[in-house]
């Protein structure tokens, strides 16, 4: 009976224990809070954006997470994504706001109403793409303040470096000028050495070029290379020094296509024309030639030793040679003129069409002097020297062209008379006659004089007077018997009509003196003398 009692009392001691446990339980469990859900954030680089709370999908929040955090990265690596390119949309099939990008077709996230907690969805995507695009803003700042400052420097790098190799191009300029000039002086000593400068060209017996001009042309070849490679040299050193920095390299690089692009155009062009210049060089040569076998053919001519007559006389060698030349210079430009480079090219024909049209209207009096001036040259009315008079000018021939001829008068004035108006015009040539030219000159004597006194005297005059010919003897003539006089004419010869109006003056000084050392008084024209025994006009004799 004890024993059952006891096992009673002890049951229910258990008992009571584990329902005091129970309830203690219980109640720390009212008691304490709810665990939350865990929590991953969301980040655009640094910043965080949000943070998630819940899956989606059949996807986990950490699997959520994660593949919006790459699509971030992406999006942050994507230099080309622009932060003002963020779009808010709802989802026709779930209904669930989204937010994507206009560079990619996808979505970036989704936002469920479990995420959005007690706001709307769609506002807190439209909060959530707003914080994106100020997150990507200050990314894209950050990375272009990184860029810029990997930038300045790398630029200093390369200012340093151009630097260092622009001194170096100039430490190297003057070793490359002076070893270029040596080598170009050695050799043009070898090249003025060669035969053909010390004899000249000749072809057969025939000098095609002199030694002296050979040598004269090889050096103006030879300065026209050595200015080439001055030229090359000092555009290589600016290339290289211009390209040594980053600034002035765009500049540098076109400079140098440009000559580069240049170089190859008159490369091309030059290989293009060298049929040209070789058919050049074969006229050239072949109208060297025709023009030496003529100037030696002119030479032995006017010599004498060959005679071209009767096609061309004696006195018409001289233009003869010149218009030979002219026309062998005027032949062997017109088949050099197709050989010219570019001579096809439509700009050449219209510069030859404009030359053309302003020669036709502007040279249409020179023409006209030109062919003149050959006429006038194959005529012959005047000599170099010779005392003309053509038209009212008056002089000694200077000079004489085809297109002009020059005078000089006897007040010292030089007078360019166009070939056209000589030929025109009235030519006197006071020097063409052999015996010399007839100077006259006039007086009227009273009839009370006797007519062999009046001769006798001016023949005396005449015999006096420095540059008349005595043969022929001058002579005198009667020209007129007028109404109180008689007018004499005294014709004398002389030999140098170039000082024309110094003989002149000296005959009427003589005639004066010796009419008036004889007595007889000159009676000019409308002379009236009164016989009421004046004196006469005649002056004392000098004792």
């Amino acid at each position: 009976m004890w024993r059952y009692s006891h096992f009673l009392r002890c049951r229910s001691g258990w008992v009571l224990l584990v329902l005091a446990l129970t309830g203690l339980l219980f109640a720390q469990e009212s008691s304490s809070p709810r665990t939350p859900p865990s929590e991953v954030p969301i980040k655009l680089g640094d910043t965080v954006i949000f943070s998630l709370r819940h899956s989606l999908g059949g996807m986990s929040v950490e699997e959520r997470a994660a593949l919006i955090n790459a699509r971030f990265e992406r999006l942050a690596s994507d230099r080309s994504a622009s932060p003002d390119d963020f779009e808010v949309g709802v989802d026709s099939t779930t209904g669930f706001p989204f937010v994507r990008h206009k560079r990619y077709q996808g979505i970036l996230f989704s936002i469920s109403p479990a995420d959005a907690g007690e706001r709307s969805p769609l506002s807190v995507a439209t909060d959530y793409a707003e914080r994106l695009q100020a997150a990507l803003r200050n990314i894209r700042l950050q990375q272009q303040r990184e860029e810029e400052q990997y930038r300045l420097r790398a630029l200093r790098r390369e200012y340093v470096r151009g630097t260092f190799w622009v001194i170096i191009y100039t430490l190297a300029l003057p070793v490359v000028w002076l070893t270029l000039r040596r080598a170009m002086k050695l050799i043009d000593g070898r090249l003025l050495s060669v035969p053909c400068s010390q004899r000249g060209i000749r072809w057969r017996e025939v000098e095609v070029l002199s030694a002296g001009r050979f040598k004269i042309v090889l050096a103006r070849m030879l300065l026209l290379e050595h200015l080439a490679l001055y030229i090359a040299v000092i555009g290589v050193y600016l290339h290289l020094v211009l390209a040594a920095f980053p600034s002035t390299r765009p500049h540098s690089n076109v400079i140098w296509h440009a000559t580069i692009q240049a170089v190859s155009q008159i490369g091309n062009a030059l290989v293009e024309a060298i049929p040209g210049i070789i058919n050049i060089v074969i006229i050239l040569i072949v109208a060297r030639l025709a023009l030496r076998g003529f100037e030696l053919l002119m030479e032995h001519a006017e010599a004498g030793r060959v005679s071209l007559e009767p096609y061309v006389p004696h006195e018409f060698l001289k233009p003869t040679r010149s218009l030979g030349k002219f026309l062998i210079i005027l032949v062997a430009l017109f088949f050099i003129a197709p050989n010219v480079p570019g001579a096809g090219s439509d700009f050449a024909k219209v510069v030859t069409v404009f030359i053309g049209v302003i020669v036709s209207f502007s040279s249409t009096t020179t023409v006209g002097n030109f062919l003149a001036g050959v006429v006038i040259a194959y005529m012959r009315p005047f000599r170099r020297g010779d005392r003309v008079k053509i038209g009212d000018v008056m002089g000694d021939v200077v000079d004489s062209s085809f297109l002009y001829t020059r005078l000089r008068t006897s007040k010292n004035e030089d007078v360019l008379i166009p070939s056209l108006q000589i030929l025109s015009g009235t030519v006197v040539n006071y020097s063409s006659a052999p015996e010399g030219v007839i100077l006259h000159t006039k007086l009227s004597i009273g009839y009370d004089t006797p007519r062999a006194r009046v001769e006798q005297l001016l023949l005396e005059a005449a015999s006096r007077t420095e540059g008349c010919e005595q043969t022929p003897p001058p002579f005198v003539l009667i020209r007129s018997l007028d109404d109180s006089y008689v007018t004499y004419e005294l014709n004398v010869y002389t030999r140098c009509p170039n000082q024309m109006q110094t003989i002149y003056s000296r005959l009427h000084q003589n005639i004066k003196d010796v009419f008036d050392n004889a007595g007889v008084e000159i009676m000019s024209p409308h002379y009236v003398a009164v016989r009421d025994g004046s004196p006469m006009t005649i002056p004392d004799q000098e004792p």
